[in-house]
């Protein structure tokens, strides 16, 4: 029925340029858009579990979605479009681009104006007050929400002041997804302190009001728009070593990379940000040069522009 729809609303349209952004929409509208001998670009915003996970049901699917995108591929009008290289490798060994060309360009661009440092991270530990980790990601149980709350609850047992702060949209329609309820005990247990789906206007100050943004993510991302805009803020980021996130990260340079499963590193991490401050209010510089140079949305958006002039019909 969507394909059908899609289908009539484009063929009726007959646009220059049809830009498909995340999986379903980049099969279902690069394969309308090769019947109908449409140009489309089809962003890659990351594969996500079904490339990453070794489940059964995800090694299942795999083989299908590979075969799906070969077939969006399988047109000479349009290009595909990845926030990371992991990502443009796969397809790339995959011919899956054999027709068309695989682009990289560096995340979704953030407005580095909103997002200006106004506090330092970290200075809490001078001042006595709590420490503060945001989790700020749509509420999926693989975005590792779980290895966080319990690395937390190992540094509170060494007497660490420490506070999580969690802020994300449900995916009610995903397994994989807690519910409202699950979320809300977790906050009235105080496990964690629950602000709710932040709109974008507001992330800028609760970023300046948090020390650490950490995401451990057990599956590929794009690159997480949450860790540019803690960048763009000179956050301290901790995240996994999974593909999108350490494009984006090196670890020791501009932030960390833990293994995602590995709760003790994760704990040990935050006591030697604790111990040794200094060292990760540098990685927090470093990311915010690299994102006013390299991740800005004037920078992104002038690249999409020029793809924009090369693609239309």
């Amino acid at each position: 029925v969507a394909l059908f729809k899609l289908y009539k609303h484009l063929k009726d349209l007959q646009p220059n340029l049809v830009h498909c952004i995340t999986v379903k929409p980049s099969i279902y509208g690069g394969l309308v858009s090769n019947l109908l001998r449409l140009s489309s670009l089809k962003s890659i915003t990351g594969l996500g579990a079904v490339f990453s996970s070794e489940s059964l049901l995800f090694r299942l699917l795999r083989p299908m979605v590979t075969s799906f995108y070969y077939m969006v591929g399988n047109s000479d009008k349009g290009a595909f479009i990845f926030e990371n290289n992991s990502d443009r490798t796969i397809f790339e060994r995959a011919q899956i681009g054999r027709k068309q060309p695989l682009i990289h360009i560096a995340g979704a661009g953030v407005d580095v104006s909103h997002f200006c440092e106004k506090s330092v991270a970290l200075d809490c530990l001078e001042r006595g007050k709590p420490l503060i980790v945001l989790f700020a990601a749509r509420l999926l149980k693989d975005k590792g929400l779980d290895t966080l709350m319990s690395a937390l609850d190992s540094v509170k047992r060494q007497g660490i002041d420490v506070e999580l702060w969690v802020a994300g949209l449900f995916d009610l329609d995903s397994k994989n997804s807690y519910t409202e309820k699950e979320i809300q005990t977790l906050s009235d247990d105080g496990e964690i302190k629950w602000l709710g789906s932040i709109a974008g206007k507001e992330m800028p100050s609760v970023l300046n009001s948090v020390d650490i943004v950490a995401l451990p993510t057990r599956y590929g991302e794009g690159i997480p728009r949450i860790l540019i805009e803690a960048g763009a803020t000179a956050r301290v980021v901790l995240t996994s070593n999974v593909s999108g996130c350490n494009e984006f990260i090196s670890d020791k340079i501009n932030g960390r990379l833990l293994d995602p499963s590995a709760v003790e590193e994760w704990s040990q991490c935050i006591m030697d940000i604790v111990s040794n401050p200094s060292s990760y209010q540098s990685y927090a510089r470093c990311l915010a040069d690299e994102v006013k140079t390299r991740y800005s949305d004037e920078v992104v958006i002038r690249r999409f522009l020029e793809l924009y002039d090369t693609h239309c019909r």
